[in-house]
Order: structure tokens, then C-alpha cells, then sequence
């Protein structure tokens, strides 16, 4: 009976006796132990608290001697930089760390890295005096005084003298000087003017070529301020495998649409629309292209780098051209014209660049800017299709304003393929 009561509350069913229990000799440390660990002597706790507090204060002392340091180094870096008042604002604090920075060769926030690039966006840098505005003309209005920033809110942030590095207030203004004829040149000042012949004849089978150098140039919103993102002045990079509706790609296309409906044999050809591609380098990919083009199409005779400008004046406003067709406000068309050497140039290409501003002053004189005369060898060399670089507008154009353009150069082109 006791050991089925053992067994039901789980004793072994016979107790080992007091004789069979032996106790562990004392010299052999226990395996376990589930006893309190032994309590520290008291001056030895002492001494941990201490080092502790010693720590603590360690810490705080650092905390401490960093914010002083920034205290002396702040007012000292701005009392460098310019800021001579006792009491410096945080934004003036701002302004003279930036400036410090920049007199120590780090490179400012938001400018473009890439190497070689100019105001323009252009592959070759201009040596054309820089357009100072002393008047505005405004679409359906009168010539008025140079314009001031949009409103008296702005003006901290767009003063003309020191624009800002993401944006820069717009100015309108006639660049044709039509005033001065429809064969006014102007020119870098190392590159003379070639001999010029009479005419230029293309065969009956010439074959125009349109593309662009840099495919992701557009145009801005008809505000008052034209905007740079980094890649340079009203560029936009593709969405979706798609270049932007208000570029120079799309005016590639009107213009070839315009064009074959007159009769004229045009091949539009454009880079393929990938983000990968930076806007700066996009020039000597599309000179790769160019070479494999002429060689499967020897019938091409004119080649066309379709474009648009990108000119700040000399307070930092950007240009906006202005001209007129019928009765509404147009961009303006600028011809470019590439050397060949410093010595040689392409009298060829001048002379039907010249025919293509003539057919434009004969429409209306406010069309077309002088043609410009640059040194560099542009996309084609010796030997190759006549090459001409054309810039609808610049990046204070709106879209709508450069596709005005696009009837009357279609049928300048046409007249140029026709007659020579």
C-alpha cells in the first residue's frame, strides 16, 4: 500500500536509507550552484561607483568641450568669410560656411560636375560678346525699360548680379538685327571668312538627315524664371523609354512630317531613349551614330543638328527670343556654322546657311538670328554633307514658340533642295 502511494505521487516505489546517503567530501567544488553570488566587500563597491561617476563626467565633459569648440569656430569661420556684425543670423552663418568651403576647393551644392560645360550647353564654348539687354519686348506690347525680377518677393532670391545656381529670371528681346541685313555674319574672332561660292546645287536624290546632339533639350513653361536640374538649362531625361513631349525630338519629328509633305526624301534619326545616357555625353554618341549612318546612306548631302540655345546675359537673365509670323509670337532660329581647321573652313556649308536665313528674312525679317561662324569641326569633317547646327529658340522659349518655326523653315529647306 506504500509503495502504491509512493508510486502515485511519483517517490521511487523503496527509499534509499540513511545509510546509503554520503555526502560529497568538501575539498570537491559543486557542480551548481543556485546560491547568491558572494556580496562584494564594501570598499570594493566603493571603488566601482566611483569609477562609474568618473565615466559619467567624462562624457559630459566632452559633450561640453565639442560645443564649445563649435562656439569659438562658428563665429570665427564667419568673421572670415565677411560677416563682421556681433550678431550673426544662422542664415549669414550659412552663407560664409559656403563660402568658406568654396575658397577651399570643394566643389558648391547643386552645380553641374560634368567637365566642359558651358552656359550654352553647347559642345564648343561661344566667343560672341555677351548679350547685354537694354530693352525688353514683350509678345503684342511695346518696347519698355530692362525688366526687374517678377515680384519684389523674389528679389533676394533672383537678383540680377548673382543669380541663383537653380533658376535665373527671364529677358525677351529681338536678336534678328534684321536691321543690319539678310547676310549679316558674325564670327569667332580666330576664324575667317571662307570664299563663299554663288550656289549650291544638291542632286535630285538628296537625302536630308535630322538628329540631335543632345536629344534631351526642352523648353520652359512660359513663367518668368528659366530652371536648371543639374543637367543644364530646361533638360529633361526620359520617362518610360519616351523623350518629353516639349523637346527637340519632337521637333525633329514635326519638322520630318512637315518636310516629306513637301516632297523632300528626310531620315529622322535619334539615340535611344535611356536614362543611362548623361546629357553632356549624348554629343559623341550621336557623332558614333552619324558615321554608321553615312556610310549605309550615301545619298544623304545635308545633315541638320537640331537643337535649342541656352544664353544668359551678363546680369544673369536668361534669353528669350522673340520674333514674329503670322501675327503671333515666334522663336527664333539661330544657324551655326563649324570650321574645319583654322586655316581652311567650309565655304559650302556658310553659303547655305546664308541661303537659309535669306528665304527666313524674305518671310519676315525677325525669323532668324544672324548666322554664327564658330571654330570646331562639329559633327561631320572634310569631305562629308553639308552640316549645319540649327537652335529653335533657347531654354526661355516656351515649346509653343519653337514649333512656330517649324512651316517656315520647312519650306526655307524645300527652297534650298529645289533651286540652290
Amino acid at each position: 500500500m506504500k509503495d502504491e502511494l509512493n508510486a502515485r505521487e511519483g517517490l521511487p516505489a523503496i527509499l534509499v536509507k540513511e545509510a546509503d546517503l554520503t555526502m560529497p567530501s568538501m575539498d570537491i567544488p559543486p557542480r551548481f550552484s543556485f546560491a547568491s553570488p558572494p556580496r562584494e566587500a564594501p570598499d570594493e563597491e566603493i571603488r566601482k561607483k566611483g569609477r562609474g561617476r568618473m565615466r559619467r563626467l567624462s562624457w559630459v565633459s566632452c559633450i561640453f568641450l565639442t560645443l564649445g569648440l563649435l562656439g569659438l569656430t562658428v563665429p570665427m569661420a564667419c568673421h572670415a568669410a565677411g560677416v563682421m556684425s556681433g550678431a550673426v543670423s544662422l542664415r549669414s552663418c550659412g552663407e560664409a560656411l559656403c563660402r568658406g568651403l568654396l575658397s577651399s576647393g570643394l566643389p558648391p551644392v547643386h552645380t553641374s560636375l560634368f567637365p566642359g560645360e558651358t552656359e550654352t550647353d553647347a559642345p564648343y564654348a561661344e566667343t560672341e560678346p555677351t548679350f547685354v539687354s537694354d530693352e525688353t519686348v514683350e509678345p503684342g506690347g511695346p518696347e519698355t525699360a530692362a525688366p526687374l525680377p517678377p515680384s519684389t518677393e523674389e528679389t533676394e532670391t533672383l537678383s540680377p548680379s548673382e543669380p541663383p545656381l537653380q533658376s535665373a529670371p527671364i529677358v525677351t528681346a529681338d536678336r534678328s538685327e534684321s536691321d543690319k541685313g539678310w547676310d549679316y555674319l558674325l564670327k569667332d574672332p580666330e576664324c575667317r571668312v571662307p570664299q563663299i561660292p554663288e550656289a549650291v546645287r544638291f542632286s535630285q536624290n538628296a537625302t536630308l538627315l535630322i538628329l540631335h546632339s543632345h536629344p534631351y533639350e526642352a523648353y520652359g513653361d512660359g513663367g518668368n524664371t528659366a530652371w536648371h536640374n543639374g543637367e543644364g538649362w530646361a533638360v529633361k531625361l526620359p520617362k518610360n523609354g519616351k523623350y518629353a513631349d516639349d523637346g527637340v525630338v519632337a521637333l525633329g519629328e514635326e519638322l520630318t512630317l512637315l518636310l516629306r509633305l513637301r516632297g523632300v526624301r528626310v531620315i529622322h534619326a535619334v539615340l535611344p531613349a535611356e536614362v543611362s545616357f548623361s546629357h553632356m555625353d549624348t554629343y559623341d554618341e550621336t557623332e558614333k551614330m552619324l558615321t554608321e549612318i553615312l556610310s549605309s546612306y550615301p545619298q544623304i548631302a545635308w545633315v541638320i543638328d537640331l537643337r535649342r540655345g541656352a544664353e544668359q546675359t551678363a546680369d544673369g537673365y536668361m534669353l528669350r527670343t522673340r520674333g514674329t509670323y503670322g501675327d503671333e509670337a515666334t522663336a527664333q532660329l539661330r544657324i551655326w556654322v563649324d570650321t574645319r581647321s583654322e586655316t581652311q573652313t567650309q565655304g559650302r556649308d556658310l553659303r547655305v546657311a546664308l541661303n537659309l536665313r535669306a528665304a527666313l528674312f524674305a518671310e519676315e525679317p525677325t525669323l532668324s538670328r544672324p548666322v554664327y561662324l564658330r571654330r570646331g569641326e562639329g559633327l561631320c569633317g572634310e569631305g562629308k554633307p553639308v552640316m549645319l547646327t540649327l537652335e529653335f529658340g533657347t531654354a526661355g522659349n516656351t515649346f509653343e514658340e519653337a514649333k512656330r518655326l517649324l512651316v517656315p523653315v520647312a519650306d526655307a529647306i524645300f527652297d534650298i533642295l529645289a533651286r540652290g
